[in-house]
């Protein structure tokens, strides 16, 4: 078959150094549309074959006999995320400046890129998301995915997102190193980390709006909301399991310290999380947040954090006790739950945070 390409020359007269990555696993016939449609476009294309079965090999290779279309290939699949890390190594090597990833499902319109390459020419910009703009339209397991991340997204990372899980993004090469740089490859949690990593590095995010098809109400898509949003949480499960082996230490010393050697309750509650601080600060500057700042920054930092928390706790204790005669039990209890999600946020944007 002949495939036709028209050029729409005053989009890709300067986009020599633009570079398209469709990660591409068993799409169907719809990629070549896509493909099509975006060489009239861009000079450069990388298609990565993330283990497709024989059909959709077949029609890659097909595709990559047009000028300006390069095929990578991986033997197995090995989730979006490596395909994403694939291309957008091989681009930088050829000394891509700008990289933009589209999906090879149809979803997206190649004929929107006009629109990303506009925005390149007259914005500095690092990461640029394209944000569907109607929201009503989606399928209700992309819509949940989508909205419930966006919250997340904001309240951890405290950037407005609209579309968390939009694959229609472009990036600089400045950029796209250091993506390279701190996410290793993964599946489709790693578009979530790029984002992470824009986040973590004071990096704006800009958003452009973008239409998109969906085919079979998205059953194509590989994206799972559960388990994928459930992997980009990672960090804050570990301080989750570290905070619960805390609060054992803290819970065991405060009991031992009020019904056993009958300490004032309050005095026991300040002894307890003392000894238990000693604990968490160890295991979240190691294993949660990482930290590379000097030891002696964050524990004076932490032990800021720990009076505010403490204050915050040991105030909600008396209240509980003294005025609701509440046991000093069940009190404790409910103050260290209310503290729980504010000494996370506190730890990672003040006591850890990445400079």
């Amino acid at each position: 078959m002949v495939i036709n390409i028209i050029l729409m020359t005053n989009t890709i007269a300067n986009a020599s150094n633009i570079y398209v990555i469709i990660p591409a696993y068993n799409p169907g016939a719809i990629v070549e549309q896509v493909v099509v449609e975006t060489l009239k476009y861009v000079r450069h294309i990388i298609i990565v074959d993330d283990g497709c079965d024989a059909t959709n090999k077949a029609l890659l290779q097909k595709l990559a006999q047009l000028s300006g279309v390069t095929l990578l290939v991986h033997n197995e699949n090995l989730g979006k995320g490596f395909a994403i890390h694939t291309g957008i190594e091989y681009a930088l090597k050829n000394q891509a400046q700008t990289i933009i990833m589209l999906d090879s499902d149809g979803q997206h319109r190649p004929q929107e890129l006009t629109d990303f390459i506009s925005f390149s020419k007259s914005n500095t910009f690092q990461l640029v998301v394209g944000v569907r703009a109607e929201i009503d339209k989606m399928p209700l397991r992309s819509k949940i995915g989508n909205i419930s991340m966006a919250w997340i997204f904001k309240l951890l990372y405290r950037q407005k997102l609209q579309d968390t899980q939009s694959g229609y993004r472009m990036m600089s090469a400045k950029f796209a190193q250091l993506f390279l740089d701190k996410v290793a490859a993964g599946r489709y949690e790693t578009e979530m980390k790029m984002l992470m990593v824009a986040a973590r590095n004071k990096i704006k995010i800009d958003q452009i709006p973008i239409t998109t098809q969906y085919f079979d109400n998205n059953s194509n898509s590989k994206f799972r909301p559960v388990i994928d949003s459930l992997r980009v949480l990672g960090a804050f499960f570990k301080y989750s399991g570290i905070g619960f082996l805390s609060f054992l230490v803290d819970y065991a010393i405060f009991i031992s310290l009020t019904y056993v050697f009958g300490l004032f309750f309050v005095t026991a509650h300040i002894i307890s999380r003392t000894c238990s601080g000693i604990f968490n600060f160890i295991a979240n500057r190691q294993f949660v947040f990482q930290s590379s700042q000097p030891v002696g920054l964050s524990l004076v930092k932490y032990l800021i954090a720990v009076i505010l928390s403490l204050g915050i706790s040991a105030t909600l204790l008396y209240l509980l006790v003294g005025m609701f005669s509440i046991s000093a039990a069940v009190a404790k209890l409910f103050a260290e739950a209310s503290t729980f999600l504010l000494n996370y946020l506190v730890l990672k944007h003040f006591v850890f945070r990445t400079k």
